[in-house]
């Protein structure tokens, strides 16, 4: 794998959820990032080990996105793991947070020139599917494949599976576990971290602007070859 040079810095939105605490973990741990903000509503906790020395953290007015430009300034790679179950809200405040805030944090990222952007929006994402999720994350897709980044890959991961702070709870994560072993439709929560992280300090390809979409297999075959041994 060619790597990028030289140190990168990163900013972070959505740090505190459970797909945000395996990009966090996987940033942590990636001593070719020599600095990592994460921007989010408020401070979270982070370990007191001396590979988190690294982090700074900034609070964000989600409801004046348009003025804080300035707090995505600087940054080689923005990771955005923001999300919100279509369940838990009414379609007004999903589509404000899924697509029309998030549309607003892309333009910024891009008003900053932050050249290499890590998405994470879902499985089953389509201008034609049937549910309220799959066609505002299809929308969000597009448009931020047009807004001309250097680089933007997009992660479509099935069930996020984590011990803690998964969404689906302790319950279902473990039903899901057993009866998904080879992970056809579901990715662990700290493999997707190491992937989103691993492909950021990858060399961009070509010349002109590259975009990528990750479905959970591929996220997953990814994650696997990470861990296999380098002759």
């Amino acid at each position: 794998m060619a790597l990028s040079s030289p140190l990168k810095t990163a900013i972070v939105l959505g740090g505190s959820g459970t797909v945000g605490s395996g990009i966090v973990k996987a940033l942590a741990n990636c001593p070719l990032y020599e600095k990592v903000t994460l921007l989010g509503r408020s401070r979270i906790e982070l370990p007191e080990t001396e590979n988190y020395a690294k982090f700074t953290q900034t609070t964000m007015d989600f409801e004046n996105i348009s003025s804080q430009g300035a707090l995505f300034a600087g940054f080689s790679t923005a990771f955005y793991a923001i999300g919100v179950s279509q369940n838990k809200v009414d379609e007004e405040t999903y589509r404000k947070i899924e697509l029309t805030n998030a549309l607003a944090i892309a333009t910024l990222m891009k008003e900053a020139s932050i050249p290499d952007i890590h998405w994470v929006t879902g499985g089953g994402s389509s201008k034609n599917s049937l549910f309220l999720f799959g066609r505002v994350k299809a929308e969000v897709e597009e448009t931020i494949g047009k807004m001309g980044f250097r680089r933007v890959i997009i992660y479509r991961p099935g069930g996020i599976l984590a011990d803690k702070s998964s969404s689906m709870g302790p319950k279902t994560t473990t039903v899901l576990r057993a009866v998904d072993p080879f992970h056809l439709m579901s990715v662990e929560a700290e493999l997707l971290g190491e992937v989103m992280v691993g492909n950021s300090i990858k060399e961009m390809e070509g010349e002109g602007n590259e975009m990528k979409i990750l479905e959970n297999c591929a996220i997953n075959k990814i994650g696997k070859d990470l861990k296999r041994p380098e002759n």
